[in-house]
This record gives structure tokens, C-alpha cells and sequence, in this order.
């Protein structure tokens, strides 16, 4: 703005990267609080700028720091809808985490688990979207998917002891219910 104001002129996509390198700069300083505001101003000015994914997802982290966990889920669902990208995969770790062990919204974690399993770039990471998974569809009461991801923690060669006994606990309890 003020290079505007002297009578320079940018281009939208010169004024698009200066906005996000000034809320971008903040996030790498640590200084967490402007950095939200930077990246919220850059959102509000550029809502199909380059570099919204990489806002979105870094006003998420900003968030978390800040123990804002409900506004970074927000931004994390945000690059989720997105569909796949380079933040893709953090943005559905990062969510699942939230949604388990701060919104308690066990069903979210479960769908958010699900995708992470399906898109992860790694096995230990897929085991413990396994894992999550499984967590999140006991404590959402949700039975043929406790015994879906029961099974595949109980196969999957990453498993300790204390896993799979976890995993059996809540296969006998979701059977039990059942009457089987």
C-alpha cells in the first residue's frame, strides 16, 4: 500500500505476495498472534490468492499455538476441502487430533482418521490413523467400524502388545453388545 500510495504500481500477483510474505514473516518469527491477523488481512484481501492454501494452514498452526484450537480446526477443515496438497495430510492429522481431544467430536475425528488412513504417504502414518480410527469409532459408538479398525490394528506389524490388546478389548466389548 504505501508503494501504491507513492505512485508505484503493482501487480495483483506482486501485491498478492507481498501480503502474505508480511503475514508469512510474522508466523516465522514466532510472532503467532500478528500472524493471524496478517494471514486473516490476506484472506479477506486475496480469497483466490496464490498462496491461500499455505495461509490457511499456517493460521491453523498460528491457532494451535495459541491454544485456539476451535479457529485452527476451522482453517484445518479449510485446506481439508480442499483436496489433496502438500498440507493436505498435516491438515487431516492435525484435525483428527482436534476433534478427539478438544471438540470431543468423535464422529469428525472418525471421518477425519478415515481420510488419513487413505491418503497416507507412509506406513507409520497409517497405522496410526489405524489406530485413531479406531479410538474415535468406539467413542462414537459406531460398532462395524470398531470392528473394522480393530482388525487391521490387530494385523498391522507395527502393533505392540498394548495395541492390540486395546484393539481386542474393544472388539469383545463392541461383541459383547452385540450378543455374539
Amino acid at each position: 500500500a504505501i508503494l501504491e500510495k507513492s505512485g508505484y504500481n503493482l501487480s495483483d500477483a506482486s501485491r498478492d505476495s507481498l501480503n502474505f510474505k508480511a503475514a508469512d514473516n510474522q508466523y516465522l518469527e514466532g510472532s503467532y498472534a500478528k500472524a493471524i491477523v496478517g494471514y486473516t488481512q490476506y484472506l479477506q484481501r486475496f480469497p483466490k490468492g496464490m498462496h491461500i492454501l499455505q495461509a490457511y494452514y499456517r493460521r491453523g498452526e498460528c491457532y494451535s499455538v495459541e491454544k485456539q484450537y476451535s479457529n485452527a480446526l476451522n482453517d484445518y477443515k479449510e485446506v481439508i476441502e480442499r483436496g489433496p496438497s502438500r498440507f493436505y495430510e498435516d491438515a487431516l492429522s492435525k484435525a483428527a487430533l482436534i476433534a478427539y481431544n478438544h471438540e470431543l467430536d468423535y464422529k469428525e475425528s472418525l471421518r477425519y482418521y478415515q481420510l488419513l488412513e487413505k491418503s497416507a504417504s507412509n506406513e507409520p502414518i497409517r497405522f496410526d490413523a489405524q489406530l485413531g480410527a479406531l479410538r474415535s469409532a468406539y467413542r462414537s459408538n459406531n460398532p462395524d467400524e470398531v470392528i473394522v479398525y480393530a482388525d487391521k490394528v490387530i494385523r498391522n506389524p507395527q502393533s505392540d502388545n498394548n495395541q492390540i490388546g486395546q484393539a481386542r478389548f474393544y472388539q469383545g466389548k463392541v461383541n459383547y453388545d452385540r450378543k455374539f
